[in-house]
């Protein structure tokens, strides 16, 4: 099937509640956006809740000449400057697949805006995009939307800029027991990119992010966003191999541009990033191997074991600049190594690296630097 406009399979707009239940969309085109299926949220009352509902569905090989090549759906908020009237969508996506999709634009295989969207045992594979969100592309644009997603798995998605499996731009994030393997970004975040979190905290919680590939935060980037990361496993996560850089940052995780929100109460919301109990496994990098930290904010690191990553000049699993903050509480850094300085861990210009008691000291073995610092380079000028 194939339509000029919207949808290449259906066309659904002014949705109350949409049901969609096993079914396969294939090789459908849309030559604007939703190369399946293309959804807009009911807007004329908008006290009605809108829902749409998909089950045991399969989109694949479906093709967008704008966003969403598999999906597109979004909610509804007024473009008048004198009006906030909006309708937030809520979709529900279970137990179906999004394989071989693309869009030129954004969400290779799926697109949200002004949408709640909460996602359990889906998988995406295979899916590209020209500009963000290989995989998947959830904007919240003005509206405070949240997305929630269990036991997922996105694999060998890929993406011009960023987000090789999902991009996200959205308040509230929620990830469990999800794989992202072997997705590619040709600018930020391999597995994951998200930004824009406002005065709230993503948790990453019980995942694995293995062989993901970019030139900066291989496994995920984030900027702008408050994140948690807990019990979750890094492994063999690498620089896009035909990305021109001169320097590539973040084998594991890329963090940058954290922000103080000052809410409604006047109290200010600082971002911050923090690494609980997680394991970081042979990630590779031109800096940091593991993390890479661009201040000027604080990171934590509680509980977590980085072991045989890798640098070809600083921080073999941690580089830290830009006054940015690290406290490490009771890890344990062995086998990693630096080309040139900080074997373990790089700090330069105006960073802070703190160690703070726990309940064991961290610890230091086996970590070697060719130049500087086989465990620790501090240059703090």
């Amino acid at each position: 099937n194939e339509a000029n406009g919207k949808g290449g399979a259906i066309f659904a707009d002014d949705i109350v509640d949409l049901q969609l239940t096993g079914n396969s969309f294939i090789s459908n085109v849309g030559r604007i956006s939703g190369g399946a299926l293309w959804g807009g949220a009911e807007h004329y009352n908008v006290e009605d809740e809108t829902r749409v509902f998909m089950s045991n569905n399969t989109f694949f090989g479906n093709i967008a000449l704008r966003d969403g090549g598999g999906v597109y759906l979004g909610g509804y908020e007024s473009s008048y400057s004198w009006s906030s009237t909006k309708q937030i969508l809520k979709i529900e996506v279970d137990s179906s697949s999004f394989m071989n999709n693309s869009a030129q634009h954004c969400g290779g295989g799926f697109y949200s805006t002004i949408a709640h969207v909460n996602m359990t045992s889906v998988v995406f594979e295979n899916n590209n995009a020209l500009i963000d969100g290989g995989g998947a592309y959830v904007n919240g644009l003005k509206s405070i939307v949240m997305i929630h997603l269990n036991l997922a798995k996105f694999r060998s998605n890929t993406v011009m800029q960023k987000g090789g499996g999902m991009f996200l731009s959205v308040a509230k994030v929620g990830f469990f027991s999800s794989l992202f393997a072997n997705n590619r970004a040709n600018s930020e975040g391999g597995g994951i990119f998200l930004t824009e979190g406002g005065a709230y905290t993503a948790l990453i919680k019980d995942c694995n992010f293995v062989e993901n590939e970019s030139p900066r935060g291989f496994a995920f980037s984030a900027s702008k966003v408050a994140v948690v990361v807990s019990q979750s496993t890094f492994r063999s996560n690498s620089q896009f191999k035909s990305a021109q850089r001169l320097a590539v940052e973040g084998g594991a995780a890329y963090v940058q541009n954290l922000e103080s929100i000052r809410q409604t109460d006047f109290t200010e919301f600082k971002q911050s990033v923090q690494f609980l109990r997680s394991t970081f496994l042979s990630n590779k990098a031109t800096y940091a191997g593991g993390i890479f930290l661009q201040g000027p904010r604080i990171v934590r690191i509680d509980q977590c074991v980085f072991s045989g990553n890798s640098a070809t000049r600083r921080g073999g699993a941690l580089y830290v600049h830009g006054s940015g903050e690290v406290e490490v509480v009771s890890s344990r850094f062995t086998g990693n190594a630096a080309e040139i300085d900080g074997g373990a861990i790089a700090v330069q210009d105006n960073s802070k690296l703190s160690f703070l008691p726990g309940v064991e000291g961290t610890t230091f073995s086996g970590n070697i630097a060719l130049a500087n610092g086989g465990a620790l380079f501090i240059n703090e000028g």
